[in-house]
């Protein structure tokens, strides 16, 4: 189990943050990820990697989706609740302060980048590995 500490106040970058934590994986868990990430995945989503690098190939053409079309494609993955639970977490957070900036409510956020499959994808992984083999201590 590993202890990771993060500060995100200067931004975050999803493509690298996985390749991180992909990366403080021993083989075993990586033969683990890839066989468990085989299952969920669908036919918009390819997982392209090597044994350093893992990201997520999609062919999506949405220019944005509102909080609630992300939540429901994240509950619409075969995958533990406890993923599910964090990855909705994370979004909630980008959400709500994506509502505060623009002065409205999390019903009419919609976001672009994060929004795309691919990122939605990252989030995923990012969050199965961070209920699998991290401890999360939120500050």
């Amino acid at each position: 189990m590993f202890v990771l500490y993060l500060n995100c106040e200067q931004g975050f970058l999803t493509s690298s943050f996985l390749r991180i934590l992909f990366n403080l994986l021993d083989e075993k868990q990586k033969k683990l990820f890839f066989k468990h990430f085989s299952q969920i995945n669908n036919k918009q989503i390819v997982i392209k990697s090597s044994r350093k690098k893992i990201d997520f190939l999609c062919y999506d053409f949405a220019v944005s989706r509102s909080f609630l079309e992300v939540k429901k494609i994240v509950n619409s993955f075969k995958i533990d609740k406890s993923t599910k639970k964090i990855a909705n977490k994370i979004f909630a957070v980008l959400a709500k302060t994506e509502a505060k900036v623009h002065d409205t409510t999390i019903k009419s956020v919609h976001f672009h980048e994060v929004g795309k499959l691919s990122n939605i994808a990252r989030i995923l992984a990012i969050s199965y590995l961070l209920h699998k083999y991290f401890r999360l201590y939120p500050t």
